[in-house]
């Protein structure tokens, strides 16, 4: 036991594990987290009924199911359609060093309170998606605070083209694209606007704060400065 715990110890397992858990973080160690966590569900039945969005029981009191359905799918196709989304999004966010895990739980509960707010035909809510979407809108106007002008125009273009199909698809009940929904399950277009929309809050919030901590550092550099001049002076 001894031998194996020195070897656990060496320098040759730590030094893997060091970097993964810097190049991650925690924030990527939640994220990844949050796909084991819809696999697990997705490979339990009895916790998807207890865990999806059920109408009836969030209005008897079980409020963690705002939440909780955002792990439980419709099927391992759909599992790993939103699973492979919400993936590629978080990627996508690493590689542009941008902390999206504080984004997935208020978006998760804002994404089951608008489908019990405002969808009131569904009883039953599962997926991934409306998270995803959020995730999607911080990026996309991430990049377009990042950008010039022309490119700017076409990130929020692409963003407001996205919040337009969502629309039309709550107000028509209709479709535009294919779906990993298997027969006799509906899309909530509701779910994706309500993502849509805490996304896009989060980043223009992170952008306001960014600047008025900007601000604020200009500000006591400049204190500093006067401060060291009046000292020279004397």
């Amino acid at each position: 036991m001894r031998r194996i715990a020195a070897k656990l110890h060496a320098p040759g397992w730590s030094r893997p594990v060091g970097r993964a858990l810097g190049r991650w973080g925690a924030s990527g160690i939640g994220l990844a987290a949050v796909l084991v966590a819809a696999t697990i569900v997705q490979a339990c039945p009895a916790a998807q009924s207890v865990l999806e969005f059920d109408r009836g029981g969030i209005a008897a009191g079980q409020w963690w199911r705002l939440a909780s359905c955002n792990l439980v799918h419709f099927g391992w196709l759909n599992f790993a359609a939103n699973a492979g989304a919400f993936a590629a999004l978080c990627w996508v966010a690493r590689c542009r060093r941008l902390n999206v895990m504080p984004l997935v739980l208020p978006s998760a509960v804002l994404v089951g309170a608008a489908v019990y707010l405002w969808a009131d035909g569904i009883t039953t809510y599962r997926g991934l998606s409306g998270v995803s979407y959020a995730l999607l809108a911080m990026l996309v106007l991430h990049a377009a605070m990042r950008a010039g002008k022309p490119a700017a125009a076409a990130w929020v273009g692409f963003l407001a083209l996205a919040a337009a199909r969502s629309a039309f698809e709550a107000a028509t009940g209709r479709s535009l694209l294919p779906t990993s929904l298997p027969a006799g399950a509906g899309l909530a277009p509701v779910s994706h606007l309500a993502g849509l929309a805490t996304g896009a809050a989060a980043a223009l919030a992170c952008r306001i704060l960014a600047r008025a901590a900007g601000i604020k550092a200009i500000r006591a550099s400049g204190e500093c400065v006067r401060s060291g001049g009046a000292g020279v002076g004397r």
